[in-house]
């Protein structure tokens, strides 16, 4: 029985030193997966204030590209209502130089010369025919 009770307590030291290894071999796998945690914690830390930095920055230039655009708008209506103002005194312009021009609408006016004086049979002067030598 000895032998009996020998084995009895081999096989209880045996089984508590595995279960004490199991221990430790649990403890360690629990230490590395809390490190990870951890690493993971820290990484999810750094993403997020990343995210909110670009998500700022995302903002501040949405803002300024409406900014432009406004700009652009009324930068746009400026040059129209110039080109319009231009239109009209272009318009006025022509109006002007018709109003100006000593012939009539309809009458082309072409430069011809007169014919010259030594071919002219007779002048009216003052109420008087007069003619003109032609030597």
């Amino acid at each position: 029985m000895s032998s009996l009770t020998a084995l009895k307590k081999n096989n209880e030291k045996l089984s508590a030193n595995d279960v004490e290894g199991f221990i430790n071999h649990t403890r360690g796998a629990h230490k590395k997966v809390q490190e990870k945690i951890e690493i993971m914690k820290k990484l999810i830390e750094t993403l997020q204030k990343k995210t909110e930095s670009l998500m700022r920055k995302n903002e501040d230039i949405k803002i300024a590209h409406l900014a432009q655009e406004q700009a652009y708008e009324v930068e746009k209506a400026k040059v129209q209502k110039l080109a319009t103002q231009l239109e009209h005194a272009q318009e006025k312009q022509g109006e002007i130089e018709q109003l100006s021009n000593p012939a009539p609408r309809g009458i082309k006016s072409t430069p011809q010369l007169l014919p010259p004086m030594a071919y002219t049979g007779v002048f009216i002067s003052g109420g008087r025919h007069l003619k003109k030598r032609t030597n």
